[in-house]
């Protein structure tokens, strides 16, 4: 049988990133919920099957797709046709991708961000190679490939806003959660060179005296318009910023975080041997308790309460509850709907249905199926939300 410690070498850093609690956080009772019903969602007939959606932006035009195998890009026109155009190929030549992490729409056509290559891609709407840019040295140290599999936290997420584009910058680099505290928020060029920090990660970080867990509490963030908004952990709040930094409004949350147990650490200890070893890890006949009890001491007590936020609209936002039923990494069903000002909302969507993009009028997101991922959306007049 393979020892704990023979297992921890093997996975690496990967054991101290993040572990999923086997309780959910749980808003208060009085919040209205809507429960999305699976004949709600509306799948995309022109969509491909996707292997792992990373991103969507949706445009007048149509949907972009990020995947995370080639062709890593997908436009599905919102024409009558549904045009669908698919490019950005494995490789190490002129407009070819090694890991690409992130997208947003550009006059042009599409930015795409390659951190293996080190640049960021431009193409026209057609996929034709319009330019390629170095990424700055200043954008901040390494940052394990995988983070956002084997954590809740997305450090690749860039925003385009007012000309520029906000993003995570860790100077200190990233290889476990708890390294994120000393992140920041960050405006500057599409290259990634920061010129201006819009807020510092440890000034919201929950701290009691202690030093940080293998589950720290991390601040959260998008943006979208003219607004960033963040979750704010430390003071239980959702903030919005312009985008020169100054905070314009406020929302106070009550998420109550749910405790961290030894099944949770099993969840996870089991998805990071899956992710290492592969799928047949179980012949391995690895004793998963005895192991999480021995790793016991490296975790916080709680869970996050919030594992991610997305715009919404004007002044809304969005706040995905932790909860690992069916995903170790406490990506729920759950979104809390916030507008300061207002009694926050619950949307309960169906097990299949991870949105990406929140507007007014629909979400869009993605279903999950046996041949693949496959774009999705649900219509917000379905349910009234306001």
């Amino acid at each position: 049988m393979m020892s704990a410690l023979m297992l921890r070498s093997l996975l690496g850093a990967t054991l101290v990133t993040l572990v999923a609690a086997c309780q959910s956080a749980d808003p208060p009772t009085d919040y209205e919920t809507i429960t999305v019903a699976p004949e709600e969602i509306e799948r995309n007939g022109a969509s491909p099957d996707f292997v792992g959606i990373r991103s969507t932006v949706t445009t007048g035009d149509g949907t972009w797709v990020l995947d995370r195998a080639a062709p890593f890009v997908t436009h599905v026109a919102s024409d009558a046709e549904s045009t669908v155009t698919r490019f950005g190929s494995l490789g190490d030549g002129p407009g070819e991708l090694r890991h690409p992490v992130a997208i947003q729409a550009t006059p042009e056509g599409l930015d795409v961000w390659d951190v293996a290559k080190a640049e960021v891609v431009t193409y026209d709407p057609s996929g034709v190679l319009i330019a390629i840019r170095p990424l700055s040295n200043e954008r901040g140290g390494w940052i394990r490939p995988d983070m956002a599999e084997v954590s809740y936290l997305d450090p690749w997420r860039v925003r385009r806003l007012d000309g520029h584009v906000v993003f995570a910058r860790f100077p200190n680099g990233l290889t476990q959660l708890p390294d994120a505290a000393s992140g920041a928020l960050v405006r500057g060029g599409t290259d990634l060179d920061p010129s201006q920090t819009i807020l510092e990660y440890r000034d919201l970080v929950p701290r009691d005296g202690r030093a940080l867990g293998q589950f720290a509490t991390m601040p959260l963030w998008d943006a979208c318009g003219n607004a960033v908004v963040v979750w704010n952990p430390a003071r239980s709040e959702l903030e919005w910023f312009d985008p020169h930094g100054q905070r314009t409004d406020a929302a106070t949350v009550d998420a109550r975080p749910p405790p961290l147990t030894d099944d949770g650490i099993v969840r996870f200890l089991r998805l990071m041997a899956r992710l290492e070893i592969g799928p047949d890890f179980e012949a391995a006949d690895i004793d998963f308790q005895s192991m999480a009890r021995k790793v016991r001491p490296e975790f916080d007590a709680l869970a996050p309460a919030i594992v991610d936020v997305r715009c919404g609209g004007a002044n809304t936002a969005w706040l995905q509850l932790f909860d690992p039923e069916g995903d170790p990494l406490g990506h729920g069903r759950r979104w809390l709907r916030v507008r300061p000002g207002s009694a926050p909302s619950v949307v309960a969507f169906p097990p299949d249905f991870r949105p990406t993009e929140f507007g007014d009028d629909a979400m869009v997101g993605f279903e999950d199926a046996p041949s693949g991922q496959t774009l999705s959306l649900w219509r917000t007049q379905r349910h009234s939300t306001t």
